[in-house]
C-alpha cells in the first residue's frame, strides 16, 4: 500500500521504516514470518527496511512508512487537472472482497513512465474507491467529472461477485483497494501517451474512463443517455 502511494507521484522507493507493537505473549515465530514477508517485499521492490520501532501493546499494530524520490521535472501531484482533460486508469477495478486487494502489484514502473512522459496533469492511486479517489483530483478550477459506464474496466473478481453488469459496475466504482493509478491527460497529449505506452511495451492496460468537467459532482454517463449523478462513497479515513 505504501509503495502504491510512491507510484502515485511517479516516484522510486528508497527505504522503509516499520513500527510494530504487540502483546508480550506473541510468539516469536509469528513475528519472524511477518519480518520475512516484509523483507521479501523490500527485496522485490528495491526498498530495504532500514529502521523502525518495537513496543508492547495489548493488540498487534503494524505501521510502515516508505521514503521515495522523484526528479522534480517528473513530479505529478493531484492538483493539475483541467476541465476537458481525459480520465485514464490502469488495470481493472472492483472485487476487493474476493481477495484481489491482497494480491496486487504496486504500479511503480507505470507511475514512473507516466511521470516522465510529460503527458499527465494529475495523478493519484485508487485505494478508497474510484468515485472517492476521483474527488482528490478536484480543485477550485475543476470540481466535476463524467465517467463513461461502458468504458470502466470491471475486474474478473468483480464479475464473480455478480452476473449483473449494474452490480459489477457498482463494485468497480466503490469497492476500493484496487491500487491502480487514476490520472488526467490533456486532450492534445492523449495520443502521445498511448504511443509511448506501446513503444515501451507496457503490459498494464490503460483505459480512458471519462473526462474532467467544470460542473460540480461526478456523473455516470450511459449509452442510453440516462445519466446519473453519483453519491461520493468509499472508504473515509476520518
Amino acid at each position: 500500500m505504501n509503495l502504491s502511494d510512491i507510484a502515485a507521484m511517479g516516484g522510486t522507493p528508497r527505504a522503509a521504516v516499520v513500527g510494530l507493537a504487540c502483546p508480550q505473549t506473541t510468539k516469536r515465530s509469528y513475528l519472524t514470518e511477518i519480518e520475512r514477508g516484509m523483507a521479501s517485499a523490500g527485496k522485490q521492490f528495491s526498498c530495504p527496511i532500514v529502521g523502525g520501532d518495537l513496543s508492547a501493546h495489548e493488540q498487534i499494530v503494524l505501521s510502515g512508512t516508505i521514503i521515495g524520490t522523484v526528479a522534480k521535472k517528473n513530479l505529478v501531484t493531484r492538483s493539475g487537472a483541467a476541465a476537458g482533460d481525459y480520465l485514464v486508469c490502469t488495470g481493472t477495478l472492483g472485487g476487493a472482497g474476493q481477495g484481489k486487494h491482497a494480491r496486487f502489484t504496486p504500479r511503480l514502473h507505470e507511475g514512473q513512465v507516466l511521470g516522465a512522459s510529460g503527458c499527465v496533469s494529475a495523478l493519484c492511486d485508487i485505494s478508497d474507491g474510484l468515485v472517492q479517489d476521483l474527488t482528490h483530483l478536484f480543485t477550485e478550477r475543476v470540481s466535476g467529472a463524467d465517467l463513461y459506464a461502458v468504458q470502466i474496466p470491471v475486474s474478473s473478481a468483480a464479475r464473480r461477485l455478480s452476473g449483473k453488469r449494474e452490480t459489477q459496475l457498482k463494485h468497480a466504482l466503490y469497492d476500493g483497494e484496487d491500487y491502480e493509478l487514476l490520472f488526467a491527460v490533456p486532450p492534445r497529449k492523449i495520443d502521445t501517451l498511448f504511443r509511448l505506452w506501446q513503444k515501451k511495451r507496457m503490459k498494464t492496460r490503460l483505459t480512458v474512463i471519462g473526462m474532467m468537467t467544470q460542473y460540480d459532482g461526478i456523473i455516470l454517463c450511459h449509452d442510453d443517455d440516462k445519466n446519473v449523478k453519483l453519491t461520493v462513497e468509499g472508504y473515509r479515513h476520518f
